[in-house]
């Protein structure tokens, strides 16, 4: 009896969405990206590395790194950081890519998470990004690429 409460156990918490708890919460607000954490610490730099899906091997390769200062805002009354890749690049997102962002923080371990960037509607299109257009996306976390 013990051993199916346990299975059941289990999962209800695989069929529960998974929220990030230990790592960077990622959202799309008023056509921008912003990073936050659960905790209280001090964010110095943001870097972001863009896997790239390359349709002639079936796999994801690297793609550009982006590295800035961590621009603090309160956004919808949270503490959030503004994702300046296309602000201050303007390079727009695809919608097939996987990026990995990286909150380095002062007197603190790093924290980190994986994402895409997916259209609601049709979430098997590719495109890119223009975020002063952007409309019905949302964020997907995803893991980590494996590379040969």
């Amino acid at each position: 009896m013990i051993k199916y409460l346990f299975l059941l156990i289990l999962l209800i918490l695989c069929a529960c969405p998974k929220k990030v708890k230990e790592g960077v919460i990622v959202s799309l607000v008023d056509s921008r990206i912003y990073y936050e954490l659960n905790k209280n610490i001090n964010v110095q730099n943001i870097s972001i590395y863009e896997y790239v899906y390359n349709k002639n091997i079936h796999k994801y390769v690297n793609g550009n790194p982006y590295d800035f200062s961590a621009t603090a805002e309160i956004v919808d009354k949270k503490l959030r950081y503004r994702d300046k890749v296309w602000d201050n690049y303007h390079l727009p997102y695809v919608t097939t890519n996987i990026y990995h962002v990286i909150l380095e923080c002062k007197n603190s371990p790093n924290y980190e998470c994986y994402y895409k960037i997916i259209d609601k509607n049709k979430p098997e299109v590719v495109r890119k990004i223009d975020f002063d257009e952007v409309n019905n996306l949302e964020i997907e976390y995803v893991k980590k690429p494996k590379f040969e």
